[in-house]
């Protein structure tokens, strides 16, 4: 009797646990088993050269992650690199520069599977309108470390403009200054020789000039006769930041003969564009040299000088380009250094009048630059 209720005892609870066994078995195949529609699309997925914007759609019941190239990183930012079920992300991108079309391979995983997307952008082949050009003279923007970029105004006139600048805080240097020539920049003012800093630089940042540079000149790279409308336009090229250590004999010999040059270049055209610069290494001596103020403050000895000049007929654009070692010139004729900005662009790593066709960069015409 005692067995035959223990047997029965044990089959109840045997057929009871059964449902559960049951349920817990198909709950368990539904969740490995469940079926994920993942899928992405890139909408749009061919864009422009110009800055713009594009939408990745994720489909996903499950926690999704994008991975892409550290290259393709400097041009294309997400609005979210990771994230759990469907979502939107938001490409910002930036513009295309070069001549070439590039490509951005975009991987979305979601724990069981990956999938590629791929974004290609068209290259920057649309010259823009002669007559249209804004601000010719001023090089391809670079992103180059303790560098800050400056533009001043005419004072007497600050709804036109004056100079701009790269200028080195750390080295005390500017590596260019860009400027349009024309009749109307020169007058009879004459030369201010205002000494100062430059109003848009922190002081602590430029080199403390009213007293020279000990054993240099202070070498202008916007002539002070380039800016002779008014006295308050001349005072501007004596500011801090317009200086670099420049060897004497050059600055005040063949260097000085180029600068007179220019300005009678000036009268033969509409407008020249001016792009004069210094560079503190060169490409077979990455050393650099210091002079010290008398404050001594260390300011960088430029390698060489250069200048990237831009004539403007109606529509029609020539250039050459002169390249001088900041030392007494071993031959006084700066036809001895001249080349083109192409090649200057090559030595320099800058882009020179990024808006002028490069085939004008090419090529020197001879008759133009006489």
């Amino acid at each position: 009797m005692k067995k035959t209720y223990f047997l029965t005892i044990l089959l109840f609870t045997f057929l009871t646990a059964l449902p559960n066994l049951s349920c817990s078995s198909d709950s368990e195949d539904s969740t490995t088993n469940e079926y994920d529609n993942f899928s992405i699309s890139l909408t749009p997925a061919r864009i422009s050269a110009t800055a713009t914007t594009s939408k990745l759609q994720i489909t996903t019941s499950r926690q999704w992650y994008i991975t892409v190239s550290d290259a393709d990183k400097s041009w294309v930012t997400f609005s979210s690199y990771q994230g759990v079920a469907t979502s939107t992300v938001v490409l910002s991108i930036a513009p295309n520069h070069e001549k070439e079309p590039r490509t951005a391979s975009i991987s979305v995983s979601n724990g069981s599977d990956t999938k590629v997307v791929e974004l290609i952008q068209e290259a920057d082949n649309n010259e823009p309108p002669i007559g249209d050009l804004g601000w010719v003279e001023l090089p391809k923007e670079e992103n180059i470390k303790n560098t800050l970029f400056v533009s001043h105004k005419l004072p007497d006139n600050p709804s036109v403009r004056n100079y701009s600048l790269l200028y080195d805080t750390k080295e005390r240097v500017a590596y260019w200054v860009a400027y349009p020539m024309h009749a109307s920049y020169m007058g009879n003012s004459g030369r201010t020789d205002a000494w100062g800093y430059d109003p848009k630089i922190p002081q602590s940042q430029q080199a403390y000039l009213f007293s020279g540079i000990p054993g240099y000149d202070r070498g202008h790279q916007v002539p002070s006769a380039d800016r002779t409308s008014s006295k308050n336009n001349n005072k501007t090229t004596f500011y801090f930041s317009n200086m670099t250590p420049q060897n004497k004999t050059l600055n005040q010999g063949l260097w000085s003969t180029l600068e007179n040059k220019v300005r009678t270049w000036t009268s033969q055209c509409d407008t020249l564009y001016v792009v004069t610069g210094a560079m503190i290494t060169s490409s077979t001596d990455q050393n650099i040299t210091y002079a010290y103020d008398k404050e001594q403050n260390k300011i960088a000895v430029p390698k060489y000088y250069f200048k990237a000049l831009l004539k403007r007929r109606g529509n029609n654009f020539t250039s050459v380009a002169f390249k001088m070692d900041n030392a007494a010139p071993k031959v006084n004729n700066y036809n001895e250094y001249r080349i083109t900005v192409k090649q200057l662009e090559q030595e320099t790593n800058f882009t020179f009048f990024p808006k002028v066709p490069d085939n004008v960069k090419n090529t020197i015409d001879e008759n133009q630059w006489k």
